[in-house]
């Protein structure tokens, strides 16, 4: 099967799953603040925080990191499974 076939098959397996079009929503909303993160900047401006809130920032993050990782899991489990029903 040429790749090119195998893309629209692909596509069209998206489409039709209510789990692709679930796993899209959660990606964009976790995905999203990744892409506004600035390292340097943001590390600066939370290390400038009162040690109290600063504590809770930090668990923030890395709560949200792990959320992250977990979002993108199930979105490849998921596209796993649509590519697995193609071949």
């Amino acid at each position: 099967m040429s790749t090119r076939n195998n893309e629209l098959q692909i596509h069209e397996a998206r489409k039709a799953s209510p789990d692709w079009f679930g796993i899209q929503v959660l990606t964009g909303l976790v995905a999203g603040g990744a892409g506004l993160f600035q390292e340097a900047r943001d590390s600066a401006r939370i290390n400038a925080m009162s040690p109290d809130r600063k504590t809770k920032a930090v668990d923030l993050i890395t709560r949200w990191s792990e959320l992250y990782r977990e979002v993108i899991d199930l979105n490849k489990d998921i596209n796993d499974e649509l590519q697995g029903g193609i071949k």
